[in-house]
């Protein structure tokens, strides 16, 4: 009997060890064979973190168009999907990892007037879209362009898979100041002058930024600064951000010269009579004409006037006299005619010979003589 109590007493505790040796393999095996499930978002790494360290491990992706895995256990997903990572050491499975690579959403801030890149690293080209152009744009490289204050998203294709979405907002930084290139500027009639502006702080937006011409009927100024006389008189420029600051800068439009009030055959004469025909005159600077009346034989290269011209002789006293005039492309002729035809009169429309008289005037300023 003794002995039959020993022997089942033997085979229990040989069973028992065998036992114990089996579930202390199967923890082993557990342990050896470590499995996690990880999610990355599309163009994004994430390390694989393992509750047991791991020694020298080899990481191999089973599908590298989903996910790829460097040799320090970081993810990539490149496309959307799932994959399996699995970790070797010494060629024997250490630890399994399944990953699913799902769609992005990112959020972007991007100030007015900037450009910023959306960083994604996914797999190919990828095709970019915003849903409104006017607040966001993006460009084949996923830079976008921030246009105008205000919210936009930017969704990224993968073929015909939506891979990111991108919450974009579009912000300025208010100035706190506004300063123009300058302060007063003189201008001739029909001149262009081109005022600029400095914000203050360096980085403040130009957005909203508004120029406006106290009186356009003297020079008016488009939206880029960009002033143009009108006729003489002085006015103000004003340049304005959206929140209110203002720079002013004051425009002074001078008359134009007597020269420059001569029409084309008014300014024909003045010319030819100061180049040329007045200086076989006693006192030239003295000669004034009283009236014109037109010539014969008028075209369009041809001008043919009488003139009714006052001058002074050597006495001091005036003379008098009739003048036919005919002036051609490179040059003229003026010969005294005592017995002119009159009867036909120039308007002031026409050539305004008081005009004529006040660019000799002012000609004459010009050269020193009295």
């Amino acid at each position: 009997m003794m002995r039959e109590k020993a022997k089942r007493t033997t085979v229990r505790v040989l069973v028992v060890s065998l036992l114990l040796a089996f579930c202390f393999s199967l923890t082993i095996g557990c342990e050896a064979k470590e499995r996690v499930e990880i999610t990355v978002d599309f163009g994004t790494e994430k390390p694989i973190e393992l509750q047991k360290t791991l020694e020298s491990p080899v990481w191999v992706s089973t599908d590298e168009t989903i996910a790829t895995v460097d040799s320090k256990g970081v993810v990539k997903g490149v496309s959307l999907g799932s994959t399996v990572i699995t970790a070797k050491v010494n060629d024997k499975p250490a630890a399994t990892v399944n990953v699913t690579v799902k769609m992005a959403e990112i959020e972007m801030t991007v100030d007015y007037g900037t450009e910023k890149a959306i960083e994604l690293k996914g797999n190919g080209t990828l095709a970019w879209t915003s849903s409104d152009e006017m607040i966001a744009s993006v460009n084949n490289a996923g830079v976008v362009n921030g246009k105008a204050p205000g919210n936009a998203e930017i969704t990224a294709n993968q073929g015909d898979v939506v891979v990111a979405k991108v919450a974009v907002t579009v912000q300025i930084v208010e100035p706190t100041a506004i300063f123009l290139s300058t302060e007063n500027v003189e201008m001739k009639i029909d001149e262009l002058a081109q005022l600029s502006y400095v914000l203050m702080p360096e980085n403040a937006s130009d957005y909203g930024i508004t120029w406006k011409s106290v009186n356009p009927a003297i020079a008016k100024v488009d939206e880029k600064g960009n002033v143009t006389a009108v006729t003489d008189g002085t006015t103000t420029i004003i340049c304005s951000t959206a929140n209110g600051q203002m720079a002013t800068c004051s425009v002074t439009v001078l008359p134009r010269s007597a020269i420059e009030q001569l029409n084309e055959n008014e300014k024909k004469l003045f010319d030819y009579m100061v180049t040329k025909w007045l200086k076989s005159f006693y006192n030239a600077s003295a000669v004034r004409i009283r009236n014109l009346y037109w010539g014969g034989g008028n075209s369009e290269k041809i001008l043919s006037v009488i003139a009714d011209i006052q001058g002074m002789n050597r006495l001091g006293g005036y003379t008098y006299k009739y003048y036919g005039i005919v002036l051609y492309d490179g040059g003229g002729l003026a010969l005294e005619a005592p017995s002119p035809d009159l009867t036909k009169p120039m308007s002031a429309d026409e050539m305004d010979y008081t005009k004529i008289n006040a660019a000799l005037e002012e000609y004459w300023n010009s050269q020193g003589a009295h």
